[in-house]
């Protein structure tokens, strides 16, 4: 799903750039769990410098991104998605004119926290370090005016969240501050609460990545910096336990996001499965903050990564 794929890559690159900080029981790394099938987060913080690259860098693909995504959001208008489309101009409205500092502070974001960006299966999270909670709940109020519908409110145990639900694709997006941090998750729209309260931190996984430890091996066999670490893994348990368990017939299902037998799992959550097993290290993104106006692009592929 396409405007999925869009509101995640900004939503990312936002989150990474207000990230740093220390480790400690409620760091994002800790909710995440040990078998995710994909990570990106930040273990340490980049220096003043690197950060004030990666602003400049944001600033000049930013005017670019929001091109694509009112572009965007006209062809899901043309094809009928509605409240996708407008979805997509009310965050267009948010950032567009703004620095990628001013969308920082925008969003409560800590510029000085940290962020992780991973898979409670195959359905991606993003839990972030707010510096601001009441901003970044503001900031969801002025999407709503724009979007012109309320998001809806909804509560698990005494933590509520907001959500937009869409009938189009069997999804929703799922928002809400949850002590200091933000949490923004893309569920299928029947998931059930067990993964609603994973996801949003309320239950804890059993072994976490933090304790596990996997993404400060690949930053010392790689040598890449720790403000910038992710992993995919190519198939393998965490992706039939959460994404897609078999029942007593062999038959693919996925309890935990809420689906009953015999009924597709959403197409955004859905991913083709492989015979083998093996975790592939994202290449280390390396700025320059050095030079004002790096040749081609600041944020590189570190060579043999």
């Amino acid at each position: 799903m396409r405007p999925t794929k869009r509101l995640i890559a900004l939503g990312l690159a936002t989150a990474l750039l207000a990230a740093c900080g220390h480790k400690d029981k409620d760091a994002p790394l800790a909710f995440v769990p040990a078998d995710t099938p994909y990570v990106f987060a930040n273990i340490e913080a980049p220096s003043d410098d690197v950060r004030a690259s990666a602003y400049n860098q944001w600033n000049l693909q930013l005017p670019g991104q929001l091109a694509q995504l009112k572009t965007l959001a006209d062809s899901q208008e043309q094809v009928g998605h509605t409240n996708n489309a407008n979805l997509l101009r009310a965050l267009v409205k948010e950032v567009d004119g703004k620095k990628a500092e001013d969308v920082v502070t925008t969003l409560g974001m800590d510029p000085k926290g940290k962020m992780a960006f991973y898979g409670m299966g195959l359905a991606p999270v993003l839990r972030a370090d707010l510096a601001d909670p009441n901003a970044f709940n503001s900031f969801i109020d002025r999407m709503e005016a724009a979007y012109g519908q309320k998001f809806e409110v909804a509560k698990v145990g005494d933590q509520s969240y907001r959500k937009a639900v869409s009938a189009e694709s069997g999804t929703e997006v799922v928002l809400a501050v949850v002590g200091k941090q933000l949490v923004a998750t893309l569920l299928p729209s029947d998931a059930a609460e067990p993964l609603l309260r994973q996801a949003l931190g309320l239950d804890r996984p059993e072994k976490n990545l933090q304790e596990d430890g996997r993404l400060e091996k690949i930053a010392k066999d790689k040598g890449y910096e720790k403000f910038a670490v992710g992993a995919v893994e190519r198939q393998g348990p965490a992706l039939r336990r959460h994404g897609a368990p078999e029942d007593a017939g062999g038959r693919r299902q996925d309890r935990r996001a809420g689906h009953r037998p015999g009924q597709p799992v959403p197409t955004v959550l859905r991913s083709r499965c492989h015979a083998h097993r093996r975790t592939f290290p994202v290449g280390q993104l390396r700025l320059h903050p050095d030079r004002r106006h790096p040749p081609g692009n600041a944020l590189r592929h570190r060579p043999g990564a």
